[in-house]
């Protein structure tokens, strides 16, 4: 087992219904620098977006690098691989929130347009909104709103809230002027049905995981549990496998003076040159250069 560094912190997966102690499924805050764990890779089930305040740096996300400045708003949805790290005195207003806020499955066919909005931003590498885009100001509008709502707690502040996540959702959909080539079929639902299979990779990511396997905790067959895991979760199992391998991967490279090739082994992955490029797919980084980032959170 590879021995921790005590000054670097893990990362705890983002689960908003442990963050909150009632079921209003928001995360809202004003963050002033960028914390440890933060600068390492991540991901979570919910839906991020940063407005930048103050300051410059860099964010990381699904293996594509953005700097950033005052004003700029990013995207960033559920499950995508992101870490950020500052130049200089970041502010950031962070809001999260679970999709099935925006449709749950329950309302009218034109709402399950704008919960694909985020997967098809994301489609498109559209993670940034800058100050020029269309629709700009009516996205940061909706931002401060929510902001305003949440400081004040006003009696139905929550449905304030989701009113304004409904409108931002809207205005970012304008701005990305996505062209949908089909409708969701009701993945936030599926994305519940795969729970055992997200908690058996999280137990068991450093050995082999038979596709077979997973497909079983749920009842299905290999090919129908492929094609659903795919539509529900937006990877295939495989890429689900790996990029939960790569997340582990990048705490122990940051936590750890371990060896890359020890690192690889106890990630799940079974040859070093599969490590590296799959590092570089989902970081945009080697392994050997991602280490580079410690200087950032010491």
């Amino acid at each position: 087992m590879i021995k921790q560094r005590d000054k670097y912190k893990k990362f705890i997966f983002t689960d908003i219904s442990k963050e909150k102690k009632d079921d209003f499924p928001v995360i809202i805050g004003e963050t002033y620098g960028i914390d440890k764990n933060s600068c390492m890779l991540h991901y979570h089930d919910c839906i991020e977006i940063c407005y930048i305040k103050q300051g410059t740096g860099t964010y990381l996300i699904d293996g594509n690098e953005y700097s950033f400045a005052a004003g700029d708003i990013f995207v960033i949805g559920s499950n995508e691989i992101h870490l950020a790290y500052n130049d200089r005195d970041v502010i950031m207003l962070v809001v999260l929130f679970m999709p099935a806020l925006i449709y749950n499955g329950a309302g009218y066919s034109f709402e399950m347009d704008y919960i694909s909005t985020f997967q098809e931003a994301r489609r498109m590498l559209f993670h940034r909104i800058s100050p020029s885009f269309s629709h700009y100001e009516a996205i940061l509008d909706a931002l401060l709103e929510i902001m305003h709502e949440n400081t004040g707690k006003n009696p139905g502040y929550e449905l304030m809230v989701k009113a304004a996540l409904l409108k931002m959702t809207v205005n970012i959909k304008r701005c990305f002027n996505i062209e949908l080539k089909s409708s969701l079929h009701n993945n936030t639902k599926n994305y519940d049905f795969f729970i055992p299979v997200f908690e058996y990779i999280k137990e068991n990511y450093s050995g082999k995981i038979k596709i077979e396997e997973l497909a079983r905790l749920v009842n299905m067959s290999s090919s129908n549990f492929n094609l659903v895991f795919k539509k529900s979760t937006g990877s295939t199992p495989t890429e689900y496998i790996n990029k939960f391998r790569i997340v582990k991967a990048s705490q122990m490279l940051l936590e750890t003076d371990g060896k890359i090739i020890d690192i690889a082994a106890e990630a799940g992955f079974l040859s070093l040159p599969h490590f590296i490029s799959c590092f570089k797919k989902y970081t945009g980084k080697l392994p050997k250069d991602f280490r580079s980032i410690r200087e950032y959170i010491n």
